[in-house]
């Protein structure tokens, strides 16, 4: 397998076909190397007894400023323009008002505090600890885990703060992952080819697997954060110290879904619906009723928790979810819902892990990810995002701008 290309790019994620896009259309070689034996790395729809549904990314985050709403559209894919209400749909059932005065009102204040740097850097815990009220600490701690993958006492507040959310939080019909995966037609992609060496050469660049070495002028890498930290491929020469330095700075945390097929109709699993089980656990998870009429439970857990149970397993996750999911709707749950199937991205060698965010005092250091740091070799992926990480359209919009950096050096 020796051939020679314009430009290699390891991994046919969402920022590595964003690149590949991006080159032919500059009328370039190009090749794209993937370990998996399938495309589109997190951003993955699969058939879940009949109805699509994304194991990873879900949701066309900032969809206002999404430039892949667009490429949705474009393609007669429709995309359902309404987003989550982060607010209400708090509210556990039986709460009065009185005490869904007290969570707005820290709802509020922790979204004030997510849009304002601080001077150091703390960590987002440090920073709510200046809340006037902490009633519902666990359950904001919890949110933020959903966010971020990480926990709020791990999270830099001024990479939060520099994250640009338009809270327009839509859907694709069909999934996302699925239009990732359209928008990859045309591309050269070799599968099952984990790329274990990329060495540079006075003739440009090889990039070295068990099945064979290919050689090329320049090459994109988009790999996810916590695979370049792990060193699952071996540059040579290594990558600057300055780049291994802000790498470690963004790493991903844990996240993951548990999926039930709603096998009886229950009147808590309408269309849309969206139920939280406490507001006292800092791990609680977020489920959601699938919005495009499909029989699906789906659970959203974050952080450790996510971690934790991702490696007890499928049958111990599901055991977990119904105990809470009983105390919230009653112990005849059980029977409406059916074939749990949990996802594995903690565990999973080709990601290991969820979505990228600063550690505390060290957002800056991503800023050397937004600039080139080489002529042949270019890093892209969300966690080289400064405004977009930990979504599809930010990982797109990274490999776009490498694909231009190629192009111009």
């Amino acid at each position: 397998m020796t051939a020679e290309y314009d430009v290699l790019v390891v991994g046919a994620g969402a920022a590595g076909i964003g690149a590949a896009q991006r080159l032919r259309a500059a009328g370039k070689r190009v090749l794209i190397l993937e370990a998996r034996n399938r495309i589109v790395g997190r951003t993955h729809t699969i058939d879940f007894h009949g109805h699509p549904y994304d194991l990873g990314a879900q949701f066309l985050h900032s969809a206002s400023v999404n430039p892949m709403v667009q490429r949705a559209e474009a393609l007669g894919r429709g995309v359902l323009r309404s987003s989550l209400d982060w607010d209400t749909s708090q509210f556990p059932a039986g709460m009065g008002p009185e005490e869904r005065a007290v969570l707005l009102g820290e709802l509020e204040a922790f979204f004030a505090i997510l849009e304002t740097p601080c001077h150091g850097d703390p960590s987002l815990a440090s920073v709510m600890n200046a809340m006037p009220s902490q009633r519902y600490r666990p359950l904001l701690e919890a949110l933020w885990t959903w966010i971020s993958s990480r926990e709020a006492e791990e999270s830099s507040i001024n990479d939060v703060a520099r994250y640009h959310d338009t809270a327009e939080d839509w859907q694709v019909r069909g999934g996302y992952g699925a239009l990732v995966e359209s928008l990859a037609q045309g591309i050269d992609i070799q599968l099952s080819t984990p790329v274990k060496v990329i060495r540079k050469t006075p003739q440009g660049v090889e990039a070295v697997s068990d099945r064979g070495t290919v050689r090329a002028a320049k090459i994109i890498v988009t790999l996810p954060s916590n695979l370049l930290i792990a060193e699952a491929i071996r540059f040579e020469p290594g990558l600057p110290l300055a780049i291994e330095e802000v790498l470690a700075a963004v790493p991903m945390g844990w996240a993951g879904k548990l999926l039930f097929r709603i096998a009886k109709p229950h009147p808590a699993l309408y269309d849309g619906a969206r139920l939280r089980v406490s507001v006292s656990d800092r791990w609680t998870p977020s489920y959601h009723v699938s919005y495009f009429g499909a029989p699906i439970l789906m659970g959203f857990f974050g952080g450790k928790r996510a971690r934790d149970l991702e490696a007890a397993g499928t049958q111990a996750w599901a055991d977990h979810a119904l105990e809470g999911l009983k105390s919230l709707l009653g112990s005849d749950i059980v029977d409406h819902l059916a074939d749990p199937m949990i996802t594995g991205w903690n565990g999973d060698p080709f990601s290991m892990g969820a979505y990228s965010a600063a550690s505390p005092g060290q957002a800056h250091l991503r800023d050397r990810l937004a600039e080139p740091f080489d002529d042949q070799l270019f890093l892209a992926g969300e966690h080289c995002s400064l405004n977009y990480y930990s979504t599809v359209h930010g990982a797109w919009m990274t490999g776009e701008r490498a694909a231009d950096w190629a192009l111009a050096y």
